[in-house]
């Protein structure tokens, strides 16, 4: 009876699997392994045929689901809220690039208003004590004249001020010039404080950098690693079955008795079956992490663009000054490298890992402060061991006929039995 066709996996093999994977059913193709050495079971009783061909997911794994990307929820969610994070500490910075802006140049004014009032309180008091102010309206000469008048005005007299007039029209022009320098410190605290905000939001960027790397890095990983641990669940299972083929074929080659071969052919054919399914459920989840692999890259890429270009925007409106170098600093060199290949700590020092990350608060008398989940992320990060590196890096091809060595040997041994056999049904 026609029996259903299975297959192999195609791979390009330094070293054999196991001695019991041939060449012949893992020929030279499409995937890389490393030498596994697996423990083969004795007899086909070692394995349920019910369970082969199932989804390996793990209770660690639970979220990956055969034919749906799979996705680690905690480290993406990490990743989008760091993201998050980190917009809204740009936007932060562009409002308040835009009020030190302004504040500044209001500090600038109020130091040139100082300036001109301390050197016209010099020369109204230098006209003072030379005698140059009209005795009617107590104005000096230069006053006078700015506004197109005759001096002194008509009937006036041209008089010199006392001592005391000049220390009255003394304190009437310090207490201008008071004012004035009282507005100007007030400037530079607003000015100065501004700065301290924007600075926590500079180190904040810095330190959101290092965790939108850690988190997209336990992504992949947690891709990688799951499918890595589904690959090497598939290559156990499949390895069973080939130990069973080959029991079966065995006895079945060496049985005198007929029934017993046309047995061991049945149990071949559904092993068969059993490894066909086992390939159809390693190229579904093959397939299943892709997608997420790919959907990872698409969501880093466009956050990691989207944040480079407001960044640069915002540095470019900050114009050429410190706050623009700083803000600089605090994005450029951490963000350009934070692609989908970006490594935690790449960059060294301390903060590499995202710790002191708070998660868009930029307060400054929280400074220093590590937030406990973020505490945990990285904790969690640095306790699991990682990968980035996919058993298969593509889909692999399989044998269409895996077991064909044993099942010709029993055939044989079934028309030898057959032709001898005086009632052959």
């Amino acid at each position: 009876m026609p029996r259903p066709k299975c297959s192999a996996p195609i791979m390009n093999e330094a070293k054999p699997v196991t001695s019991l994977l041939s060449k012949r059913r893992f020929l030279l193709g499409a995937a890389s392994l490393p030498a596994i050495t697996i423990a083969m079971p004795a007899n086909a009783q070692l394995l349920d045929p019910s369970r082969m061909g199932q989804s390996t997911s793990s209770a660690a794994g639970s979220a990956f689901v055969r034919g749906v990307a799979p996705r680690d929820g905690s480290a993406r969610s990490w990743f989008v809220t760091v993201a998050d994070a980190l917009e809204r500490l740009f936007s932060k910075v562009q409002a308040g690039g835009n009020e030190h802006n302004r504040l500044a140049s209001n500090e600038s004014d109020l130091k040139n208003q100082v300036n001109k009032a301390e050197i016209n309180k010099e020369s109204v008091l230098d006209e003072f004590r030379n005698g140059m102010f009209c005795s009617g309206c107590n104005q000096t000469r230069s006053q006078i004249l700015a506004k197109g008048e005759s001096f002194p005005h008509s009937g006036q007299s041209i008089i010199r001020a006392t001592a005391e007039q000049i220390a009255a029209k003394e304190r009437e022009l310090n207490l201008v010039i008071n004012r004035l320098k009282s507005s100007l410190d007030e400037a530079i605290q607003r000015v100065r404080l501004l700065a301290e905000d924007l600075q926590e939001a500079f180190d904040q960027i810095q330190a959101g950098s290092g965790l939108f790397s850690t988190a997209l890095y336990n992504w992949k990983s947690t891709i990688v690693s799951h499918e890595n641990e589904l690959s090497e669940a598939f290559i156990r299972k499949r390895n069973a079955a080939f130990a069973a083929a080959t029991e079966i074929s065995n006895r079945g080659e060496k049985s005198s008795d007929l029934q017993e071969v046309r047995a061991a052919l049945s149990d071949l054919d559904m092993w068969e079956d059993i490894v066909r399914k086992l390939n159809a459920s390693m190229i579904a989840d093959w397939n299943a992490t892709q997608a997420a692999l790919t959907e990872m890259h698409t969501i880093a890429r466009t956050r990691h663009d989207r944040l480079m270009a407001e960044g640069n925007r915002i540095t470019l409106a900050l114009g050429v000054t410190g706050l623009s170098a700083g803000f600089t600093g605090a994005y450029y060199y951490l963000l350009k490298g934070a692609g989908p290949e970006v490594a935690p700590g790449r960059f060294g020092g301390e903060g590499s890992e995202g710790l002191r990350f708070r998660l868009g608060d930029a307060t400054p008398t929280r400074r220093g402060e590590i937030l406990s989940s973020v505490q945990g992320f990285v904790n969690q990060y640095r306790s699991k061991p990682f990968s980035l590196k996919l058993q298969f890096s593509r889909a692999p091809e399989f044998d269409s006929d895996p077991f064909r060595s044993e099942r010709r040997n029993v055939e044989i041994r079934e028309r030898e039995l057959a032709g001898s056999s005086p009632t052959t049904p």
